[in-house]
């Protein structure tokens, strides 16, 4: 998922209650924000922070996912090709 697709990093910043699977809920409310269930997504829990990976682009216009940065993969950097030709050496 990270560096071959496009994607965007989320965190959840909305309540979770007590007795609710905080990466159940985390991903049912993103669900329900982009609209479509046909999206990887990714919840981790980083020290009480929850981060969302998503392979999807569309920006998530909901106050309880802020956008951390986007998935896009650094480009392939052409490397130039270096010809070397023989060079004569005296006395050969």
């Amino acid at each position: 998922m990270f560096g071959a697709t496009t994607g965007n990093v989320y965190r959840f910043v909305g309540e979770i209650p007590e007795s609710q699977d905080p990466v159940a809920l985390i991903t049912e409310k993103f669900i329900q924000a982009i609209g479509t269930d046909l999206v990887s997504i990714v919840v981790v829990n980083t020290k009480n922070i929850f981060i969302v990976y998503t392979n999807c682009t569309d920006t998530v216009e909901d106050i309880d996912f802020v956008l951390i940065t986007d998935l896009t993969p650094d480009p392939i950097i052409e490397q130039p090709v270096i010809v070397v030709e023989d060079i004569p050496v005296e006395g050969e």
